[in-house]
């Protein structure tokens, strides 16, 4: 059988032990039929959080049945103090045998000193308790102890519902001493499952980058055809308007033309592929370029067969990317769509937006 923790809760009569274990989802030991826990222990407390599922074992114990007790041996993952605060004597009572057992040297993860009855507490005008002087010096020797002081019961759970109406964050009372024991590794504990978790979560998420990069390159495509339509289209009509307006000032209106059409095709996709110094404006551009004459009639088909050799290059990255370090994948997947990118012209258009603007 697999060992489980061991929570020792302590208190004197009357301070509502009982009362904190229902509280915090512990059951009696004798419910647990067939069970051999129900030898060892008062009570079970089932720990299932969203990573793991943990049973640990609950002694409960009177402060007279402790007197021969050590928390030097380490038997024990928590140690609860539990004392009325209306009562100082109760408070005292677990304070000696705590410090009388080594609590102060033991190797306890979790060290909780629960105050309940604070309803038995007077109220000030304002309506808040008012704690005597001993509660409060009983919260500086739990800081000194590095125990954490929680405060639990009718009146601890009319502050947590203040508090939350207030926008607060953070469990009190009774919830707050169950997170605490939640927060912890304990023996025998059960990991649940988690799918997204390793080498699957790296495939999906290399998938995931090449399937933006894939559909970034298909927008791309669709947005330079629809620029070079624009642009078919405004140099026809232009070439329209050279054929029936006279020239101004003597100048042969298909030499208009002909301007407008070597503006046009300077920025020609096909021209980028071929020539992407002479299309950029760099050297060789300018009369060189304009002398070199029209782009070639196949120069569209060039263009489509290099966006295919694109795509197919994007297909084959999927694998790839899938077998690489996180790092290093996520790098490549930026690379290939700056390539994308430069290839259909992209980079270069958001350079000249930015310098008009």
């Amino acid at each position: 059988m697999t060992e489980a923790g061991r929570i020792l809760l302590v208190g004197d009569s009357a301070v509502g032990k009982h009362q904190l274990l229902a509280a915090i989802g512990a059951s009696p030991a004798s419910e647990q039929s067939g069970s051999a826990a129900a030898v060892a222990a008062d009570a079970l407390l089932r720990l299932d959080t969203k990573y793991y599922t943990a049973d640990a074992h609950v002694e409960l114990r009177h402060i007279d049945q402790c007197a021969s007790l050590q928390l030097s041996d380490g038997a024990y993952e928590t140690v609860l103090l539990v004392f009325d605060a209306s009562r100082q004597p109760s408070f005292e009572a677990v304070q000696a045998w705590f410090e009388g057992a080594g609590g102060a040297a033991a190797d306890l993860p979790i060290r909780l000193a629960v105050a309940t009855g604070l309803h038995r507490l007077t109220r000030r005008s304002d309506g808040h308790v008012d704690k005597p002087l001993w509660l409060a010096e009983a919260e500086e020797w739990c800081a000194e102890q590095l125990m954490e002081f929680v405060e639990v019961g009718e009146e601890a759970a009319r502050e947590e519902t203040a508090e939350a109406a207030r926008g607060g964050e953070g469990a009190s009372g009774a919830a707050r001493v169950r997170e605490a024991l939640e927060a912890h590794m304990w023996p025998g504990m059960r990991l649940k499952a988690a799918p997204r978790h390793g080498a699957a979560a790296i495939a999906a998420a290399a998938a995931a980058e090449a399937d933006e990069a894939e559909a970034a390159a298909a927008a791309a495509l669709r947005q330079r055809q629809q620029q070079q339509d624009r642009q078919q289209g405004q140099g026809a009509a232009q070439a329209n308007s050279a054929a029936t307006v006279p020239a101004a000032n003597g100048a042969p209106a298909d030499g208009q033309a002909a301007a407008a059409a070597a503006d046009e095709e300077e920025f020609s996709f096909a021209r980028y592929l071929q020539a992407p110094q002479a299309a950029a404006g760099g050297p060789g551009s300018g009369a060189a370029g304009a002398g070199a004459g029209a782009a070639p009639a196949g120069g569209e088909e060039a263009e489509v067969e290099q966006l295919e050799r694109l795509f197919a290059q994007v297909a084959g990255h999927r694998e790839r990317l899938a077998a690489l370090p996180d790092a290093q994948r996520r790098e490549q997947a930026a690379a290939l769509v700056m390539q994308l990118m430069a290839a259909m012209g992209l980079e270069e258009e958001g350079e000249e937006e930015g310098d008009e603007a």
